[in-house]
């Protein structure tokens, strides 16, 4: 038996369930503030090479983990071209992030790629390596990824053991000028572990994460929830 929900209350309906679906979204995007982020679209300003190449990078990345770089998630979408023809086309997962201030290399695990038969590495199961400034309101940002044509030697070829640790910035990556788009680093404190820490306004050097002393305290008292 099917029930007639009157036109009023449909809409009371939709408007609570929109209601719902934002706090959602709100919470757990408070959630990711209190961790290092690395989120950024774009493309990169081509560069000609001495041998007349003329190459850049695109990017979709969106990548989290803890403070302290443990539980890294997310996703990215990487290519390189020639000549206007982009022939290196990678889709992964985060395997690593480490932020460190505007600085950040995230790990991802290539899961996709496309056939271009023009190149060899990454492949599927391969581990290649982004490396990101983030400029400010203001710029520059740059970006760069081991896997593009100048650096091959800068991947982990797979099958790669998990976790994996993030190499450190800059490595062997040549980063180029972000003109489109942009790249947004959060380096997070990592959290108190001594309520020594919380005290004398101790609390604000981890915010968001806490909102007062007894927030920061209360945190260290019953440790990280499981």
């Amino acid at each position: 038996m099917s029930i007639r929900v009157p036109r009023r209350r449909r809409a009371r309906l939709a408007r609570v369930a929109f209601v719902a679906t934002f706090v959602l979204f709100a919470t757990v995007s408070s959630a990711h503030a209190a961790g290092d982020t690395v989120t950024g679209v774009g493309t990169s300003t081509p560069t000609t090479y001495p041998e007349n190449v003329v190459t850049g990078d695109a990017f979709s990345l969106s990548a989290t983990s803890t403070a302290a770089g443990t539980a890294p998630t997310g996703t990215a979408e990487l290519s390189a071209w020639l000549h206007d023809d982009p022939v290196r086309q990678l889709g992964g997962t985060v395997v690593c992030v480490e932020a460190h201030g505007s600085q950040a290399v995230v790990g991802v695990l290539v899961t996709e790629r496309d056939s271009n038969p023009f190149y060899q590495p990454p492949f599927v199961g391969d581990v290649v390596f982004v490396y990101a400034i983030d400029g400010g309101p203001s710029g520059p940002d740059f970006f760069g990824f081991s896997g593009d044509f100048t650096t091959n030697q800068a991947l982990i070829s797979g099958p790669v053991p998990l976790p994996v640790a993030c190499p450190t910035f800059p490595g062997m990556v040549a980063l180029q000028l972000v003109t489109s788009g942009s790249v947004t680093i959060h380096d997070a404190p990592e959290l108190p572990t001594s309520k020594q820490q919380c005290k004398k306004g101790g609390w604000k050097n981890y915010a968001p994460a806490f909102k007062s002393q007894g927030q920061c305290v209360a945190f260290v008292e019953r440790g990280p929830k499981p």
